[in-house]
């Protein structure tokens, strides 16, 4: 092949046979589009058949070399694997200028931005949008290094803080048993209401003690409260305990 065009977009090197229209990528080329090392590129190359392995003499920064190069076959058969996201546009893309042909339709109308027509377009396409997928990845890694040096350094701060001077009290039974009836509550997407009134009724069961009836005796006190009067209030986390854990 000698009659040919080579364009460059950010690092997709794509080259056109302008007698065939036949398209390809140089191995960095394909590399960057795929995502993939180019020297796994390379390699795989050389394990090709040698009916699919082509060569083209391009102008490189070091001269006129002969390059391999990797062609709209292998493409294909390399991409869905290699990267399945841009595989998909190119299969969109290459869906859509064949339907054009087949029906022969143009776009004419200036409201409708004209889709590409030859694989040079179609590449150029993809290579502009691996360009601006690369560019908000860049943005999310940035991001994502401010937000763990906040975080190393709240962590930073948190363990230069001096410990407490005292040791913390221990929870009352009386705020064990409403912790056990916020956690059954939450866990089930239960009301409070109903969750205590659950816990009353298997407490009057088993201790033959009806606290919510003696609370609404006395008029002020909660069955709660009624509990720690009896003496009853470690009973009470002990059936909460067994009921809600």
């Amino acid at each position: 092949m000698s009659n040919l065009s080579v364009f460059n977009k950010d690092g997709l090197e794509i080259i056109i046979d302008n007698d065939t229209g036949e398209s390809f990528c140089s191995v960095s080329g394909y590399a960057r589009m795929s995502g993939k090392d180019k020297s796994t590129i390379s390699r795989r190359m050389g394990t090709v058949a040698s009916t699919q392995s082509k060569t083209a003499e391009i102008q490189t920064v070091k001269g006129l070399r002969t390059v391999a190069i990797v062609s709209e076959d292998l493409i294909s058969e390399w991409i869905v694997d290699d990267n399945p996201v841009i595989a998909k546009q190119l299969l969109r893309a290459g869906v859509r200028v064949y339907l054009h042909k087949a029906a022969g339709y143009k776009v004419s109308s200036e409201a409708i931005q004209p889709q590409p027509k030859s694989q040079a377009e179609i590449f150029l396409l993809i290579a502009q949008q691996m360009v601006e997928q690369e560019r908000l990845t860049k943005e999310l890694e940035s991001r994502l290094t401010q937000f763990e040096q906040i975080r190393d350094e709240a962590i930073a701060d948190l363990n230069t803080l001096e410990p407490p001077s005292v040791e913390a009290e221990e929870l009352s039974t009386r705020a064990k048993i409403r912790r056990r009836v916020t956690d059954f509550v939450v866990a089930k997407g239960l009301g409070y209401q109903e969750a205590y009134a659950q816990l009353y009724r298997e407490f009057r069961d088993r201790y033959h003690t009806d606290l919510r009836q003696r609370a609404k005796n006395s008029g002020k006190k909660k069955p709660l409260d009624i509990a720690e009067d009896l003496g009853l209030v470690e009973e009470l986390y002990a059936v909460a305990d067994d009921l809600f854990a």
